[in-house]
C-alpha cells in the first residue's frame, strides 16, 4: 500500500510535470498553429475524426454553404386555388355534428387540411374556414 507521503509527492511531481510541459511545448505549438496558417488548410482537413473523411461524403450528408438554398427546399407550396372536397354526409345528433367528407369523418374544429377547418355542420351543408376565408360545401355538388 501506498503511503500518504508517498502520495503527495507523486502529486506534487505530476503537478509541476505539467506545468513544465505546457511552459515549454506551448510557444512551440502556437508558432506552427497561427491564424494564418490555419486559413491555408482547407475546412475538411480541419476535421478531427478516428479516420479521414473525403469530401464525397460530406457532401451526401447535405451539407450547404448557402442557407438560403435550404431555406427554399423545406418550403411547402400553398395551392392558389381551393381544394374540391364532396360532401356525402351529415348528421346533426344531441350533442355533437358529424360530416363525412371525401369518405373522412369530421366534427366541428377539425382540421380538414394544413390550410381549412371544418366551422359548423348544418343539415345538408358544411362551412369551411381557412386561407381561402369561408366556404360552404353542399351535399350533391
Amino acid at each position: 500500500m501506498i503511503g500518504e507521503r508517498t502520495l503527495i509527492f507523486m502529486m506534487v511531481i505530476s503537478t509541476v510535470l505539467g506545468y513544465a510541459f505546457h511552459k515549454y511545448t506551448y510557444p512551440f505549438i502556437e508558432k506552427f498553429f497561427t491564424g494564418k496558417d490555419l486559413a491555408e488548410v482547407p475546412d475538411f482537413q480541419l476535421m478531427i475524426a478516428e479516420r479521414e473523411v473525403p469530401l464525397e461524403v460530406l457532401a451526401e450528408i447535405g451539407f450547404r454553404t448557402k442557407p438560403e438554398r435550404e431555406k427554399k427546399e423545406f418550403v411547402e407550396k400553398i395551392p392558389e386555388k381551393p381544394p374540391y372536397y364532396k360532401l356525402i354526409f351529415t348528421l346533426i345528433g344531441a350533442r355533437k355534428k358529424y360530416a363525412i367528407i371525401d369518405g373522412r369523418l369530421f366534427t366541428e374544429g377539425d382540421r380538414i387540411s394544413p390550410y381549412e377547418r371544418v366551422e359548423q355542420i348544418r343539415e345538408k351543408k358544411v362551412l369551411l374556414s381557412g386561407k381561402w376565408g369561408k366556404r360552404w360545401l353542399f351535399i350533391g355538388d
